[in-house]
């Protein structure tokens, strides 16, 4: 939020099996994950990642195998859940959040193993700040993605994920 509150709270430090049913508002000046200025935003995606994580295991116990789109589906629901979690006392500002949850609600975490997303949020803000750090001056002056800044963001986090995916060998 502007006043550097956490938006959300996913789950508790401790627990490693956090899931999205956790997810509360942390303060009343909050805003709702539905709320980021991020268009089709990712409480749409989050939703269907909830409902469909759930009848996975119906669907495993029947031997069925899922589709394409929805094995895609829950790939980038858990990717969103992941970046989620923030460490306790530590909120992130609000434009670090609305890039990332901006990437996985894009498609840009898809190609990252969910065990190396933490290093590709800590280099991403790394790299907005050293290389386009437009990105997170529009975000903070306009409150809303148009589409010149979405431009600049889809430019950015392709970029960016090039060489991150190189440096890790992931191409």
């Amino acid at each position: 939020s502007k006043y550097g509150i956490p938006l959300i709270s996913v789950g508790s430090q401790s627990d490693s099996r956090t899931s999205i049913t956790s997810a509360s508002i942390v303060a009343p000046i909050c805003c709702t994950i539905s709320d980021l200025p991020i268009p089709g935003g990712p409480h749409i995606k989050i939703g269907r990642f909830s409902f469909i994580a759930c009848c996975t295991a119906a669907f495993a116990s029947f031997g069925s195998d899922l589709d394409k789109a929805t094995q895609q589906q829950l790939n980038r629901g858990e990717r969103l859940v992941e970046v989620l979690k923030q460490p306790q006392y530590q909120p992130l500002p609000m434009e670090k959040q609305v890039a990332i949850l901006y990437a996985g609600a894009r498609g840009f975490l898809d190609p990252i193993p969910v065990n190396m997303l933490a290093d590709y949020e800590k280099e991403l803000y790394a790299y907005i700040e050293q290389s386009a750090p437009a990105v997170f001056d529009d975000l903070k002056e306009k409150q809303e993605i148009d589409s010149e800044l979405e431009e600049l963001m889809k430019n950015t986090l392709t970029t960016f994920g090039e060489t991150f995916k190189s440096s890790r060998g992931l191409n």
